[in-house]
């Protein structure tokens, strides 16, 4: 018996762990394609109905973490800048402004980076 016992664990396994990838792909994967264009113009009332469906994937046991729609929105807006800076070799980091040498006084910007000085002449 026990045998048997063990394969239908592991088939459980298998399954759950199937619901895992196929929710992964058809789920997650439609609300995270191209956020960066659509986050600003969703609607309370349609981040509320994308939550609800998380919360519900968790309720069924389709994935074993409880996702939060504000931080995938957020960790998704952020990528693309967060790689430009984690990768010395990026096209992009070499015109990066300098890293500020002095934080006093200044408030959290999220990001280490001064912002550049313009002056304007206008009607000269």
């Amino acid at each position: 018996m026990e045998p048997l016992q063990d394969s239908s664990k592991k088939f459980t396994f298998v399954i759950s762990i199937s619901l895992v990838i196929l929710y992964y792909l058809f789920h997650l994967n439609k609300i995270t394609y191209a956020v960066q264009s659509y986050s600003g113009y969703l609607l309370e009332q349609q981040i509320d109905r994308l939550q609800a469906m998380l919360n519900k994937a968790k309720k069924w046991g389709l994935v074993p973490v409880l996702y939060n729609l504000h931080e995938i929105l957020t960790n998704q807006n952020y990528r693309p800048f967060n790689q430009i800076v984690a990768n010395p070799q990026h096209c992009l980091n070499s015109i990066l402004p300098p890293i500020r040498t002095c934080v006093f006084g200044t408030c959290d910007r999220g990001y280490p980076y001064e912002l550049p000085c313009c002056k304007y002449n206008i009607g000269t």
